[in-house]
């Protein structure tokens, strides 16, 4: 599934407000593993997988496992640098 680069940059400014606003070390997701397959790349990349839960989710007969993702401060300002032109906006990605 494609997402505007528009979701994307959003998502990332989401990241930058909540570590620039409070002082969380990590922030955490929990996804289902039929929903994994959305974040793609970030989770090679930008997201550790923290752990899961087995068989936690019940959905359309199917028991399915729970990841928890995070993205620590010091990795995110990593990574912040690199994608900064994305998500500042000087380039046009649309």
């Amino acid at each position: 599934m494609d997402y505007s680069p528009s979701l994307i940059r959003g998502v990332f400014l989401l990241f930058d407000y909540l570590f620039k606003g409070w002082s969380f070390r990590k922030l955490y997701m929990e996804v289902p593993e039929y929903n994994l397959r959305q974040f793609g790349s970030a989770t090679d990349r930008l997201l550790n997988d923290e752990g899961r839960l087995n068989s936690y989710v019940y959905l359309d007969g199917n028991y399915w496992d729970l990841h928890f993702l995070s993205l620590d401060r010091e990795h995110w300002g990593v990574e912040r640098k690199r994608l900064s032109t994305f998500i500042d906006g000087s380039a046009d990605f649309e």
